[in-house]
């Protein structure tokens, strides 16, 4: 089940010398000084890699899910995820030439998951649509499990040209035929959590119209199989945090963060969530402003 975490509060600024303001943003709650606004629902990653779910106006003080790692406060802005259904559902995704059989996982507190099995043919997927733009870029995210498969298929089918595959064992999976030119920036981990794969590319539709994004085994062997979790696409270039849709497309909005007593022309040093450092000079604060950020994670400003 997913986790509600409502870290908000007003502590003290930390003072280092009078003419410095410390400003520490890696939880579990805000300093006072600065507000914290979003009209949204959202989302990060725990300890172990665990979804965790934020009601509006909560901040997010996330973790990295491969290692497992603090990163301090999340900060993005607006973001869809065009997918009708984040959770991998027999009810709610579509079959190809494959078993189906529910599970109860509950990967990353959150997927149930479903088994994906060859009935002995090697195209065996279940997949889910999006409605897609030509010439548009989208940031696509798919979460697996391993299963008794050797080897998967990733199918990204409804495009001009065919449909494109990716291939190989889990963790490994590699473009074949024309698959790069319209799928590029292939990423692939394994979670915190030890188990869970996480597949992200992005796709540059050359068509108008439902494309679908399918997985499974790429195996002749009857029962073959690996554990479909669940997948996310946005209109985007780059990935950004996990939106739950159910039922239909679901918006996050933007985090907006603020300065509540600042005014003045100060120098700033920001340690970003894989700590290296931004200085930015003669920034100009007044309360309700925050300074352009270059990451969207952020431990910590100090303000002279």
């Amino acid at each position: 089940m997913l986790g509600y975490d409502l870290s908000y509060g007003s502590p003290a600024i930390h003072r280092h010398r009078a003419t410095v303001q410390i400003y520490e943003l890696d939880g579990p709650i805000l300093p006072g000084g600065i507000n914290f606004s979003r009209t949204s629902s959202a989302w990060s990653f725990g300890p172990s890699a665990v979804l965790l779910a934020h009601p509006a106006d909560a901040p997010r003080f996330t973790y990295d899910p491969v290692t497992g790692g603090p990163l301090g406060l999340l900060l993005e802005g607006p973001a869809t995820n065009l997918l009708p259904d984040t959770v991998a559902d027999i009810a709610t995704w579509d079959v190809s030439d494959a078993t189906l059989t529910s599970l109860d996982l509950n990967a990353l507190g959150t997927f149930p998951g479903v088994r994906v099995a060859s009935v002995g043919n090697t195209w065996a997927r279940m997949r889910s649509a999006f409605a897609a733009i030509s010439g548009t870029s989208y940031a696509v995210t798919l979460f697996y499990r391993a299963g008794s498969a050797a080897t998967l298929r990733l199918t990204v089918s409804g495009l001009t040209g065919g449909t494109r595959r990716f291939a190989g064992s889990p963790g490994t999976l590699a473009p074949n035929g024309t698959a790069s030119e319209v799928l590029t920036d292939l990423g692939q981990d394994i979670l915190a959590d030890g188990v869970t794969h996480r597949l992200q590319l992005r796709l540059d539709a050359n068509i108008t119209g439902s494309v679908q994004i399918g997985l499974g085994p790429q195996s002749g062997t009857v029962g073959d199989d690996v554990i479909l979790l669940g997948a996310q696409v946005e209109q985007a270039s780059t990935p950004t945090s996990m939106i739950l849709s159910s039922g239909g497309a679901l918006t996050r909005t933007a985090d907006q963060p603020s300065f509540t007593e600042l005014s003045g022309v100060f120098d700033l040093d920001i340690i970003y969530g894989d700590d290296t450092v931004e200085q930015q000079t003669s920034v100009a604060i007044t309360p309700g402003s925050w300074p352009v950020l270059s990451q969207k994670t952020v431990k910590k400003i100090v303000v002279r």
